[in-house]
């Protein structure tokens, strides 16, 4: 009798929330690691709850998969068995909404695995901007997906790169009105580097007020948050994404100039920091035709400003 089965057999019978279900899926991948067992027998181990026809059932298989995914060395699946994953959970995708979730905790590992073969990554990320509405997704779920998109530009940049307007489409679509301080934190972290590696193309407007309609930041931490993140972080990592492409020049210098004639001190402050921080990668020519209203703006602010 495979010594495996006992552990299957348990974890199966175990609530998802049990912690002891998290340490069933542990000692599975160390198995897996120890050559006692094989990812693909734990699939076959697994295919009762994988087709089933109930949903709890389905969810809990690939919840169950993707945990053992998450705990094993990114060298240790061949390219043959990722590729047969790949293709399970691109199909599971398109599974009922409660299920999908399982699946997205599963897709930063098997991107990260270093022999996935050249194409599954776009397979999956295509799969996922097809079938999941992003924004509908719980926070964390929404969070593991950033992180799989993220993953995406860190590992298979090139691949990425070539999806194009697609690329650009899907994150357009997956961050629209996200509101969560966490996401946001995050989504700004890595923005910089997506818009320098994809062309928008067409896009380009859009992707920008996708983005501005975060400036200037209005946030206040709660009391659940205990000020983890303030309005200064997220200012601060808001920045480069405006001033990341120089065909955001115009829209960004516009936009800064615009906030600057606010009455909130921090829309003032932060309108500063876009003009300077556009610096880096604006055209020289776009500042030159804004310059006669930028300086006449900074001098009213110094003259007159009730801040020093």
């Amino acid at each position: 009798m495979d010594e495996n089965q006992p552990i299957i057999s348990e974890i199966i019978n175990l609530k998802k929330d049990d912690p002891k279900f998290t340490e069933k899926c542990l000692d599975l991948a160390n198995s897996i690691q120890s050559n006692k067992y094989s990812i693909l027998q734990l699939i076959q181990d697994l295919g009762s709850l994988l087709t089933s026809n109930t949903v709890d059932d389905r969810e809990k298989g690939t919840l169950i998969l993707s945990l053992v995914l998450t705990y094993l060395p990114n060298d240790i699946l061949i390219s043959t068995q990722l590729n047969f994953i790949c293709n399970f959970f691109s199909e599971r995708l398109n599974d009922h909404h409660q299920v999908v979730p399982a699946v997205i905790k599963g897709l930063k590992p098997l991107i990260s695995s270093k022999n996935i073969p050249e194409g599954l990554a776009t397979q999956l990320i295509s799969s996922l901007f097809q079938h999941v509405p992003c924004q509908q997704q719980q926070q964390h779920d929404r969070y593991n997906i950033y992180q799989f998109i993220q993953a995406m530009l860190d590992k298979r940049k090139e691949e990425i790169k070539a999806m194009g307007l697609d690329a650009v489409y899907g994150v357009i679509s997956a961050i629209d009105s996200e509101r969560d301080p966490r996401n946001l934190l995050f989504l700004f972290k890595w923005l910089p580097d997506f818009l320098t590696t994809v062309e928008l193309g067409q896009l380009t407007e859009e992707m920008f007020d996708v983005i501005s309609c975060y400036f200037p930041v209005d946030f206040r931490p709660s009391a659940q948050e205990g000020g983890v993140i303030t309005r200064q972080d997220l200012a601060d990592a808001l920045c480069p994404c405006l001033c990341a492409i120089p065909s955001f020049s115009e829209p960004c210098i516009s936009l800064a100039l615009e906030k600057f004639e606010s009455e909130l001190h921090v829309a003032k402050l932060d309108s500063l920091d876009l003009l300077i921080n556009g610096c880096k990668n604006f055209p020289y020519e776009v500042y030159k035709q804004n310059s006669s209203t930028i300086w006449s703006l900074i001098q009213k602010e110094v003259f007159s400003s009730k801040y020093k």
